[in-house]
């Protein structure tokens, strides 16, 4: 389970699920609105975070067999319409929920 939660955690974004889930979770319990659609909110920003910023592994030397010898790796960002699509959709459900949230 821990290294479940690091993999999760790693980047920011997938500590916004992971908070998001959790704000969800608080919200259903006392059946508040608000907060459900700020969790939402996060949940789907991470989604979308995580569409647009693929695992990537270049290889960087090859050996005279055509083998990978080292090969760097990351999380380059790649833009993609449906990771698109859920930042800006998260982004709302945020908006929404702060200002829900927030006493006038």
């Amino acid at each position: 389970m821990g290294d479940l939660l690091k993999q999760i955690t790693d980047k920011w974004y997938g500590a916004a699920i992971a908070a998001g889930v959790a704000i969800i979770a608080a919200g259903a319990a006392v059946q508040h609105g608000a907060l459900i659609a700020f969790g939402a909110g996060l949940v789907l920003i991470g989604v979308g975070k995580f569409i647009n910023h693929p695992y990537v592994q270049i290889p960087t030397v090859i050996d005279g067999f055509g083998r990978v010898v080292q090969a760097a790796e990351g999380h380059p960002r790649r833009n993609n319409f449906g990771g698109i699509l859920f930042v800006v959709a998260g982004t709302v459900l945020l908006a929404i929920g702060c200002v829900r949230l927030a006493p006038l």
